[in-house]
């Protein structure tokens, strides 16, 4: 599961905080995920039962603790498209050279509010909305689709990894001494 992160965060972390090194931190988060997926692999084999997560907390650490992650599920569930559709919409804003976010202060305004976005995020709304209706059409139309974005978004990050590597200058991969304020190669 590749979450819209991945588009947003590595370059700036790579480039302002950890530098190379950033190649280790992948590969240490690739790691310990994987620890966790083969975690949920035996689960779903000791314990067929559909539910996930708090089936599995439930036959194991019992009805109170199930209970806590399977409202952190809910509230993960209903809070996880506002990022992912903000950064989406942002990305195609920038591709569409911010047409959208123009045309949509043009309309409503810049607000002034310290918690809120300047502007409301439109397209954000309806890709939320968009989503919402393929998902209520039913689980083989909503699993079809979840197909394709996973295997575009696999297409795209391999894109991303062959083209760094065919066009990298290796040259660069170094720390120079002193330069690095986060410690040693990035990884303090």
């Amino acid at each position: 599961m590749t979450g819209c992160g991945v588009y947003v965060l590595e370059g700036p972390v790579a480039r302002d905080e950890a530098g190379p090194s950033a190649i280790v931190a992948f590969l240490v988060a690739g790691l310990v995920t994987l620890m966790a997926a083969m975690c949920f692999a035996e689960f779903a084999v000791l314990i067929p039962k559909a539910g996930s997560a708090y089936v599995y907390t439930y036959v194991t650490l019992g009805e109170l603790f199930a209970f806590m992650i399977g409202w952190n599920l809910m509230v993960v569930a209903i809070s996880a498209p506002i990022p992912l559709s903000h950064t989406f919409s942002a990305y195609l804003d920038s591709v569409a050279n911010y047409a959208i976010s123009n045309g949509t202060i043009s309309v409503f305004g810049k607000y002034n509010v310290p918690v809120l976005a300047e502007y409301p995020d439109i397209l954000g709304a309806a890709l939320v909305a968009c989503i919402t209706l393929v998902l209520a059409k039913g689980v083989n139309e909503s699993s079809v689709v979840n197909n394709i974005f996973t295997c575009s978004n696999m297409l795209v990050i391999l894109f991303v990894i062959v083209s760094g590597l065919v066009f990298a200058d290796f040259k660069r991969w170094t720390d120079v001494e002193g330069q690095n304020d986060y410690g040693k190669c990035g990884l303090g």
